[in-house]
């Protein structure tokens, strides 16, 4: 179920470090801006809970991302991380939800592979998934294919969710409930090896790809809950 549906375009990586530090704040990560317009309109999950809800302002972003370079100035390795923030952490404490980030990788509109989480079933994982049949052109038309095509351990090195305050957002302020339903927001961050999505992206679209492409993101962002 939709939760919310975002588009972007990302040229490049304002933050680079060695590695992506999934418990660093704000001020190391790339927010993903949509123009004028409000990044996710708060309130708009189908899912009955804060935790459904990805949330931002025009004053505070609800999408991010970083580049782990791996102390390289190759873009063929390293680790490509994303955060984004949801509007509560429902019960059972903890991440119970998906989340899909949706990335064309040559920039011809079409998805080539999704990276996320997916702690909706019985084995919570961090995983990038091949497209499924469908054109994947618009939220109407997106599927993905499972099982993930490569999936890892969630460890406190590449998954953290954690409230929104001033040490992990030091802009924040007293803004810590876009969505006014009375509970903290949250911080979803994830990493991925990123030699991986460039494998992968090979074998979902391999006709598609340009060698030796630089990361051009345009993603659609996806969360469910169980």
């Amino acid at each position: 179920m939709l939760a919310g549906t975002i588009t972007s375009i990302a040229t490049g990586f304002a933050s680079a470090a060695d590695v992506v530090n999934v418990t660093s704040p704000t001020t190391n990560w790339t927010a993903i801006s949509y123009a004028a317009t409000t990044p996710d309109p708060s309130s708009d999950h189908q899912t009955g809970g804060g935790e459904g809800d990805i949330v931002g302002s025009l004053g505070h972003a609800s999408t991010y991302t970083a580049f782990g370079d791996a102390g390289t100035p190759a873009l063929t390795d390293g680790t490509l991380g994303f955060r984004v923030r949801l509007g509560a952490d429902s019960n059972p404490v903890g991440f119970d939800g998906a989340f899909f980030v949706g990335l064309d990788a040559n920039n011809d509109g079409g998805l080539d592979l999704f990276v996320g989480v997916n702690n909706a079933g019985s084995g919570d994982h961090i995983g990038i998934w091949a497209p499924g049949t469908g054109a994947n052109i618009s939220p109407n038309t997106t599927s993905i294919e499972n099982p993930a095509a490569v999936s890892y351990t969630e460890t406190a090195a590449n998954f953290s969710f954690t409230a929104v305050n001033l040490t992990i957002d030091p802009s924040v302020g007293t803004a810590t409930d876009l969505n006014a339903d009375g509970k903290n927001d949250y911080f979803l961050t994830f990493s991925v090896p990123f030699q991986y999505d460039r494998g992968a992206t090979r074998r979902a679209r391999h006709h598609r790809l340009q060698p030796g492409f630089t990361p051009y993101l345009r993603a659609r962002h996806f969360h469910s809950r169980k």
